[in-house]
């Protein structure tokens, strides 16, 4: 797996070169040594999208708190409400397990906020979609359509479409049918493997929104 990351995001760097050279972004990384492409995050209105609570924090949690701490607003958007995130369900049925469900949808929330809290983020939008059903609510695009209408962001973090979980997968093509048609000007980061955010590699520039991939480090190497 480390060996297909690698050989991907290798592939990525090498087709950003030319440009990233003339925008003079381009700078050495210990993590993939004179190939590596990063820019550091700032002070820019950044908005999340989390599939799950906690893919805010493992996916990008470092680049959130380089954010906060330059001044940068960002905002979460949790997009499903996590009910399925309890092992103890499988052994429960009907109202036992609807109880539990909500129960755990409670904390997980309370778990969020409090993470987001260390982050120095306070600003948080549930969507409360059906945890492992975001590709079957129709609504949500919109909704998301809306949101990013109010929050105006200038970069918009987003799990990767290279990831296997179906509610990963899917954040992508709702931020994909949000924008459809409409003219939003931000920039897109995508997350890929584990770690806790770090510099981003160009990759390509599609319908106003310039893509870039995350070159994730352990959230221990970003709060330095």
């Amino acid at each position: 797996m480390k060996w297909l990351t690698r050989t991907l995001v290798r592939r990525f760097a090498h087709a950003a070169r030319p440009y990233l050279q003339t925008q003079g972004l381009m700078r050495t990384s210990k993590v993939f040594s004179g190939s590596a492409l990063t820019w550091e995050p700032g002070a820019e209105r950044a908005l999340v999208l989390a599939p799950h609570m906690d893919d805010e924090t493992i996916g990008c949690g470092g680049a959130i708190a380089h954010h906060t701490k330059a001044g940068g607003a960002v905002h979460v958007v949790f997009l499903t409400d996590g009910r399925y995130g309890n092992s103890r369900l499988r052994e429960l049925s009907g109202a036992a397990r609807q109880a539990e469900e909500a129960r755990t949808v409670t904390l997980r929330k309370e778990e969020a906020r409090r993470a987001l809290d260390k982050l120095g983020v306070h600003s948080v939008t549930f969507f409360d979609v059906e945890d492992g059903h975001l590709q079957d609510d129709p609504a949500v695009s919109g909704r998301l359509r809306q949101l990013l209408q109010q929050q105006l962001p200038e970069l918009v973090y987003v799990p990767c479409f290279l990831e296997q979980h179906p509610d990963h997968i899917a954040a992508s093509q709702v931020l994909l049918a949000a924008t459809r048609g409409r003219h939003f000007d931000f920039q897109c980061a995508l997350n890929i493997g584990f770690g806790g955010g770090g510099g981003f590699k160009k990759t390509e520039s599609t319908g106003g929104m310039q893509f870039y991939v995350i070159v994730r480090r352990m959230c221990s190497d970003d709060f330095q």
